[in-house]
């Protein structure tokens, strides 16, 4: 089954954190590490007042290694072609002016610089910005560029479609980790002699010592390819589907269900939100409970299939200790 998932923007909370940490770069105060969010920017940056880039002590890192690196208006930039060295697929097509960034786990690094001592004043003048007209993709959305002395520069931030983007104020330096999608199937044993009709659901997952899940609910058994997962800085999501052998016991389910699509099978949208949704099903996460962000409509062959994606990113099922999911 095919994977749906929507993500959230966090513009205003990095505008915020990055203020800060410049904050502390011109003043020398610590603070306490904070995690970026999936990061998503849509549009060009069209802040006049990014025209120069400036000396700063802080280090930007990639998964452990060393990059050059610039402050432009508070934020930590990157060469963007500096990335082929770091695991990172850089693709230039001169034809549309778009330069496409995706990581590759598997890609060797390269990457040997040592950063030097800085020795300039903190906040002079290292270099001239200039717009671009470049666009640049990072996982397939469009993100902050700039041009310095013919170089495509990128946020770090921006680096949190692939993981996460951490800042140590005490260490002076920000780094990038990459973080792994993940899933997990949720196992179904459908009794072939079962005739009692379903109008609801539950499943509820919780954590043994052993670090398996114990699953227990009613009615999923109907399900088929049920999977709980993240892609990479993504929602979690929670697909499964409902087979044409069992439709007479399903009925009333299924009818519940399609009326919570927000996009149908072709892609096109048609809810606003999905708060329909959202009154007939519960989602928890460690006791926790979460939204659902969309619904998405699939059909395979004998099958119909619903893809949530729940207005949460769980980046690793260490972080799981239980989940509870009930449809009524």
């Amino acid at each position: 089954m095919k994977k749906r998932s929507l993500r959230l923007v966090f513009c205003i909370l990095l505008s915020a954190l990055h203020t800060v940490a410049y904050a502390e770069n011109m003043a020398g105060i610590g603070a306490a590490v904070y995690t970026v969010k999936p990061y998503q920017n849509n549009s060009t940056y069209t802040d006049s007042a990014a025209k120069k880039a400036v000396h700063t002590d802080i280090v930007a890192y990639i998964n452990g290694h060393a990059i050059p690196s610039y402050n432009i208006n508070s934020y930590t930039g990157i060469v963007a072609e500096e990335l082929e060295n770091y695991g990172f697929d850089v693709d230039y097509n001169n034809n549309v002016r778009q330069l496409r960034i995706e990581y590759k786990k598997s890609k060797e690094v390269t990457a040997n610089y040592v950063p030097p001592k800085n020795t300039k004043p903190i906040g002079s003048f290292a270099a001239k910005v200039y717009q671009t007209d470049i666009e640049t993709y990072i996982n397939n959305k469009r993100v902050t560029a700039f041009n310095i002395g013919g170089k495509t520069i990128v946020l770090m931030d921006s680096l949190a479609n692939f993981g996460d983007v951490l800042w140590y104020p005490n260490e002076r330096k920000i780094c990038f980790d990459y973080v792994a999608p993940w899933s997990m199937d949720i196992p179904t044993e459908y009794d072939e002699n079962r005739t009692n009709p379903a109008a609801s659901f539950t499943i509820e997952m919780v954590k043994k010592e052993s670090g398996e899940f114990e699953i227990t609910g009613e009615n999923y058994n109907y399900f088929s390819n049920a999977v709980i997962g993240s892609s990479i800085g993504s929602n979690t999501y929670f697909d499964f589907a409902i087979y044409q052998n069992v439709l007479d016991y399903t009925s009333e389910l299924r009818g519940l269900l399609n009326k919570m699509y927000t996009f149908n099978v072709e892609g096109k949208r048609i809810k606003e939100n999905a708060n329909f949704a959202n009154e007939h099903i519960e989602f928890y996460v460690n006791d926790k409970k979460f939204p659902i962000a969309e619904v998405r409509e699939g059909r395979g062959n004998g099958h119909q299939d619903w893809y949530f994606s729940i207005d949460t990113h769980i980046r690793s099922l260490d972080e799981v200790q239980s989940i509870k999911i009930i449809c009524k």
